[in-house]
Order: structure tokens, then C-alpha cells, then sequence
């Protein structure tokens, strides 16, 4: 009888697993940590999830995402940190990272940095109504590891922190330390 039940079972698995192939997934971004169900955060997930989809990302994209007033509006602008799969956000040097700029009803992508690696840094300091972001850049093309502060444009941050003037002494301010 059990031998019966068992069969079934596996027999069971095996035709599900065989109809879930035939369809393919949704494009939905999976976040490392929860979002919470308030509207706002559930509004920034869903333009996340077309910005993944119109790279044509993998849907198994997995990412680490921050919500802070960057530019002192009111509304919490939102930071993701591209995690998986690494061939397709990631190199040798880090993951990309994209910042969001919180309008009333939506958010428009304002920024996409690459390679960084956390923890980054929100710094105190604000160039251009914005706080300054305080990235740590190393690796094998980078030559010396250094912090660099990215400023922004009026626009824009800097796409390529490796390309950044180093802080000298490293970074010593305040700010809120993400992605750890």
C-alpha cells in the first residue's frame, strides 16, 4: 500500500513538473528583503519589475533595494542593488545599481552605476539639492582601491565610480550605511 501511495505521489510530481515547463514564469523581480504591503513601496516594486523586464533580464532576477528621500522632496526615492544572476548584473568588480526618483504617482529611473559593491554610503552632504553617495571601488582593473564620492549633475550621478577622484584619506563623514 505505501509502495502504491508512493508511486502515485511521484507520478503526481512528475506530471506537474513536466505542465510547469511548458509555460514560462512571469518576469517578476524576487527582492532580497520583503516589501511591505503599503501602496507606495508596492507602487516602486512594480516599476521595478518593468525596468527588469524591459532589459529583457532574466525573471529570476534578484536584487537588494533602500527607500530614502535622496533630493529632500517629501518622497522616498528608491535604490536597487542588482544581485542575480551575477552573469547578467555582476562582474568581476560588482553589480550595477539603479536609483529611482519618486514622482507622485510612479517613479523614472534616474541613475544607473556600475560596478559597485556595499556597504555604500548615503552621505550627509548634498551637491546639487541631492545627498552625495560614498561607493568603495576595488578590483583587478581598478588598480588601487579607493572611496569615491558621487555627486549629483543637476541630472544625473556618475555612471562609473572607477572613474571618480578618490576621497582623500577615505571616507570619514556621516550617512546612512545600505547594503551591507
Amino acid at each position: 500500500m505505501r509502495s502504491l501511495i508512493f508511486l502515485a505521489a511521484i507520478v503526481l510530481c512528475l506530471t506537474a513538473c513536466s505542465a510547469s515547463k511548458d509555460k514560462q514564469p512571469p518576469v517578476l523581480p524576487l527582492p532580497e528583503q520583503p516589501a511591505f504591503n503599503d501602496p507606495d513601496n508596492m507602487l516602486f516594486m512594480d516599476a521595478v519589475a518593468e525596468f527588469i523586464q524591459s532589459r529583457e533580464a532574466p525573471g529570476n532576477s534578484r536584487y537588494e533595494f533602500t527607500r530614502l528621500d535622496l533630493n529632500h522632496d517629501g518622497r522616498r526615492d528608491g535604490l536597487i542593488l542588482m544581485k542575480s544572476p551575477h552573469k547578467y548584473w555582476c562582474g568581476a568588480n560588482g553589480c550595477d545599481m539603479y536609483i529611482f526618483m519618486a514622482a507622485n504617482d510612479h517613479f523614472e529611473l534616474v541613475s544607473e552605476i556600475a560596478p559597485v559593491r556595499g556597504p555604500i554610503i548615503i552621505s550627509n552632504k548634498k551637491t546639487n539639492g541631492w545627498n552625495d553617495i560614498i561607493v568603495h571601488v576595488s578590483g583587478r582593473s581598478h588598480g588601487e582601491t579607493k572611496d569615491v564620492s558621487l555627486q549629483f549633475t543637476g541630472a544625473t550621478y556618475p555612471g562609473q565610480p572607477a572613474f571618480q577622484s578618490e576621497i582623500p584619506g577615505g571616507y570619514k563623514g556621516g550617512g546612512i550605511k545600505i547594503f551591507p
